[in-house]
């Protein structure tokens, strides 16, 4: 796997929990011998980086996707397991991530600090030009870092409290030394947790490149996938303005024009991201672009690694894989069918032949009975033979670790055939990602829907409407050329948000979103995951479940509001008494 290379010998004595802010450099060569050599000091920089999740199913093995109505654990004790079934407390997040955001917030501010970047004599580079621009690239690096993990605590603990204040988290803007007291340190607003944001993504932008292709040696020469440039930038503003737009995050109060001038802020950083950030005409998610070594044009911010892990964890058993995530009929249920319509409402389909005249990315999300597990023509087999009166290999029953649902994992998932063949296991490459081009454009046309409508357009956003866009996708994502569903809903903007979401449900699957899109969104929490069995008897398969949610899997316990949000850390609320804690917690 690629990674950043650079030598770190900084050691950073990291506090307890209840001090999550603190940090202190171990000055073993002193500190002076620590910040001399660039090549030192730039590991600091690095933690930041490395500390970014490079999977995407880093809870516990699992994906965030498990904790929602997009799939089920088949581990019963996971972090997601526990956090679906309404296992969320002030002293028990399996989500939280206040220490690790705050320290790395910490060891960027340190950088900026003492890292000599204004500093003539400290060079990163025998050639002063081209240390000069080190060190500006650099610069950049980090403050896109520092709103990348303010973001991250933002999406965590941003929620409104009992009193109706909508509230992000701390802001840390420079180093806090230990003797810096920190326990007056109040949340900032929601607003203003946005805006530092959006004002650090700013700073890096003027000082990042639009990618890196500079020639050999240059301080933007094109050698490491992950580093800040200016379309992250882009795309993570556009991001935390759709958050700071939802109705989950809104002050008690806000006006209508308010919320409004939000949403038209949302579709602008949307259009600047697609438009400045040059990332060009709307593309599928393919295998091709999954399995690549080389970036491509789909992602924006993205890791690389050659392995075989997600293959471990998530191909059948019958494969040798362990089967944990178990896509839901939920979400199956979510895909259209070809003809643009959902599944109740399209006379294509066929509750007995389920998967037949469907989206095309239900076959490269989700793993159904009759599919091909590899490109060895192996299939999936998920039914009950009542001739043989015995479960198919697949089939809940057939292996302890077989489904839960009926479905396994597709998506992310090599296609290479014999991947865990015992004695011959292959790697593949997985290209992962944290920011793509679909869920830039998917922002703009919900923040477009919001604002003007479904047909309506924005001076400022060159003539994209929320429709275009979606009936875009639609098309060169999932294979629908028949506009009509949407053009009934054409006229309801309230019926086409329902339209926008579902396809961010769809798109953006097993890629983290789902969970935050149905807290900000103030979306139903407590629906219950659902499957489906299959049996076959003289030659007919048979489906229970396809036709309607009636197969249950796993009830979900976020039946209060508290639910919406986050609690703070009770460590944190103990040491710092100027904290307010979101709602109900």
């Amino acid at each position: 796997m690629k990674r950043i290379l650079y030598i770190i010998t900084l050691v950073f004595i990291l506090s307890a929990c209840d001090d999550a802010f603190e940090m202190q450099v171990d000055n073993t060569y002193g500190d002076e011998y620590a910040w001399e050599i660039a090549s030192h000091t730039t590991g600091i920089l690095m933690q930041a980086y490395n500390a970014i999740p490079h999977n995407l199913n880093h809870y516990d093995g699992d994906f965030l996707d498990c904790a929602t109505d997009n799939a089920v654990s088949l581990k019963s004790a996971s972090a997601m397991a526990r956090l679906a079934a309404g296992n969320l407390t002030t002293t028990s997040n399996p989500i939280g991530n206040w220490n690790t955001a705050y320290k790395q917030i910490q060891q960027i501010n340190l950088f900026l600090r003492d890292g000599g970047l204004d500093d003539p004599a400290m060079l990163y580079h025998l050639d002063t030009v081209i240390s000069d621009g080190y060190k500006q690239r650099l610069k950049g690096e980090a403050f896109f870092l520092r709103a990348w993990w303010t973001s991250e605590l933002l999406r965590v603990y941003g929620g409104v409290s009992n009193d109706g204040q909508a509230l992000g988290v701390p802001l840390m803007t420079a180093y806090a030394s230990p003797d810096t007291d920190l326990s007056t340190k109040s949340r900032a607003t929601y607003e203003a947790t946005a805006l530092q944001i959006f004002e650090d993504c700013d700073s890096a932008y003027a000082l990042l490149p639009l990618e890196y292709n500079g020639p050999s040696k240059s301080a933007t020469e094109k050698v490491h996938d992950g580093r800040a440039d200016k379309k992250m930038c882009l795309a993570l503003k556009s991001r935390i303005a759709l958050y700071a737009a939802s109705p989950a995050y809104q002050p008690s109060g806000i006006s209508d024009a308010e919320l409004k001038s939000k949403w038209e802020r949302a579709a602008l950083f949307a259009y600047n991201a697609i438009e400045d950030g040059n990332l060009g005409s709307y593309k599928a998610l393919t295998t091709s672009v999954m399995f690549s070594k080389t970036i491509g044009t789909e992602y924006i911010f993205s890791f690389m690694q050659n392995n075989r892990a997600y293959e471990i964890a998530n191909l059948p058993p019958s494969v040798f894989g362990n089967g944990y995530t178990n896509p839901s009929q939920n979400l199956v249920n979510a895909f259209p069918c070809s003809d643009g319509y959902p599944i109740g409402q399209s006379l294509l389909y066929n509750a007995q032949d389920p998967y037949a005249n469907r989206d095309k990315r239900l076959a490269l999300t989700v793993l159904c009975n009759g599919n091909n597990i590899d490109a060895s023509g192996y299939v999936l087999s998920v039914y009950y033979n009542k001739d043989e009166d015995k479960a198919a290999k697949d089939a809940p029953g057939a292996l302890y670790n077989n489904t839960r649902t009926g479905y396994y994992l597709r998506k992310w998932l090599s296609p290479k055939e014999d991947m865990l063949l015992v004695g011959a296991m292959k790697n593949d490459y997985h290209r992962i990602p944290l920011l793509r081009k679909a869920e830039v454009y998917l922002n703009l046309a919900e923040a477009l829907n919001n604002a003007v409508g479904p047909n309506g357009t924005l001076a400022e956003t060159g003539g994209y409407t929320a429709k275009n866009i979606i009936t875009t996708i639609r098309l060169v994502s999932g294979g629908i050329n028949n506009t009509q569903y949407l053009d009934d809903n054409a006229n309801d903007a309230n019926a086409f948000k329902q339209i926008i979401l579902n396809e961010r449900r769809i798109e953006l699957a097993f890629e983290g979103h789902r969970y935050f899109d149905l807290r900000r969104t103030n979306s139903d929490l407590a629906e219950s995951v659902y499957g489906m069995t299959c049996e076959l008897s003289n030659g007919t398969l048979t489906y229970t479940g396809t036709e309607s949610n009636s197969v249950e899997v796993e009830a979900r316990a976020f039946d209060q509001e508290k639910y919406r949000y986050c609690p703070l850390p009770y460590s944190e609320l103990q040491f710092n008494s100027t904290l307010i804690n979101n709602k109900g917690w």
